[in-house]
């Protein structure tokens, strides 16, 4: 088996769509090689991408969850703003004739 992919073969193997490995090359984040128009790719070099991509994101994920805001313990009613408004007229009906 040979140690090089090509185009179809890195997105396959990486399990994603040709057009985002295209994207991924243009913003020369995967590491590959463009021979004449051909793009090739070293399999063991996209499994060290993979694996330190996977770390990466792993520890962003971590870092998001554990910084994201405290909940807060006081509930505070909002403040309206404007003039107030008239309170709802009493309606009972039982003094009524």
């Amino acid at each position: 088996m040979s140690d090089t992919l090509n185009l179809e073969q890195a997105a396959e193997y990486l399990k994603i769509g040709r057009a985002s490995l295209l994207d991924h090359l243009s913003k020369g984040e995967i590491p590959s090689a463009k021979i004449g128009k051909s793009w090739v790719f070293h399999k063991e070099m996209l499994s060290e991408w993979l694996r330190t991509e996977t770390i990466k994101q792993t520890e962003q994920r971590k870092h998001a969850h554990t910084t994201s805001a405290p909940p807060t313990t006081a509930s505070k009613k909002p403040v309206r703003k404007g003039r107030p408004r008239n309170p709802i007229p009493n309606l009972d009906h039982a003094h009524l004739p």
